[in-house]
């Protein structure tokens, strides 16, 4: 590691922590939600068809495996469909292979498992992002992928605007404006 600031890729600027914990949280919210609906649709069907119920000892095995089979089933399709989850296209960020490709079904495993390689040793792995000079977290280490913010006005390398020359162009800087001259 060295202390330059991380900037980007040519494919675009590499993706801030906070950035990604709001996608992250967003995924998690929905891959749960998810999983609800098909245990209820699930355990109606079960009811309908009348069915044995599966025993109190079951439940939150059969319970466990749909969210861990929903949450693969979430990330890979949504990684392979358009190399981010609904999260991710909210907050403007998409994943990148290191040469700027699409996502393969190789990457898109490895990165999966290095989700929950990730949790080990209480997230440390996601928490890398904090250290790393791309801010790769283990499953972009592990995967060979980057996540960048795809936004137009994110793209390329070190963006020229400023907050000051924002501010200046919806008319809040400090900076004395340019006086116009009147028409005769």
């Amino acid at each position: 590691m060295n202390s330059r600031p991380a900037i980007g890729t040519p494919y675009g600027r590499y993706a801030g922590f906070i950035s990604r914990a709001i996608a992250f949280v967003i995924d998690a919210l929905l891959i749960t939600v998810s999983a609800a609906v098909v245990l209820a649709l699930l355990q109606f069907v079960i009811g309908f068809l009348h069915l044995r119920a599966a025993g109190d000892r079951e439940a939150p095995v059969i319970a466990v495996a749909a969210h861990f089979v929903i949450t693969w089933l979430y990330l890979g399709f949504f990684w392979w469909l358009a190399g981010q989850t609904p999260g991710k296209w909210f907050m403007g960020l998409r994943i990148i292979g290191v040469h700027g490709e699409r996502l393969r079904v190789s990457m898109i495993v490895r990165r999966l498992i290095g989700y929950y390689v990730a949790t080990l040793f209480f997230c440390l792995g996601f928490l890398w992002v904090l250290f790393d000079d791309r801010r790769q977290d283990w499953p972009d280490k592990l995967a060979g992928t980057f996540v960048v913010y795809s936004w137009p006005e994110m793209k390329g390398v070190p963006s020229t605007r400023s907050i000051r020359s924002v501010l200046t162009a919806v008319g809040l800087s400090s900076s004395p404006r340019p006086q116009q001259q009147e028409r005769q």
